[in-house]
């Protein structure tokens, strides 16, 4: 009996090590794994929030340079039409002005 108890004791320290070893492993994993998954996620959720700002920033530039190369068109044209009225109008005033 002694004997069957000394073996049963041996057992069972065996088998509560082999269990606690399973479980330490299982939960490192489980750990690894979780670490992993919320390091990509991150990753990815920062290189989404790049790629909008890389997104954000050109459509504003494109949108600056295309303001100011309307506003810059429309001065030209503004321009050029004062000058051709400020043209004929002084033309016209020489012209009616003359002495004849």
């Amino acid at each position: 009996m002694k004997t069957y108890l000394k073996h049963f004791q041996k057992c069972v320290v065996v088998v509560v090590v082999k269990v606690v070893v399973v479980v330490v492993v299982v939960v490192v994993v489980v750990v690894v794994v979780v670490v992993v998954v919320v390091v990509v996620v991150v990753v990815v959720v920062l290189v989404m929030v790049i790629v909008v700002v890389v997104v954000v920033v050109v459509v504003v530039v494109v949108v600056v340079v295309v303001v100011v190369v309307v506003v810059e068109v429309v001065v030209v044209i503004v321009v050029v039409v004062v000058v051709v009225v400020v043209v004929v109008v002084v033309s016209l005033f020489c012209w009616f002005t003359f002495p004849k």
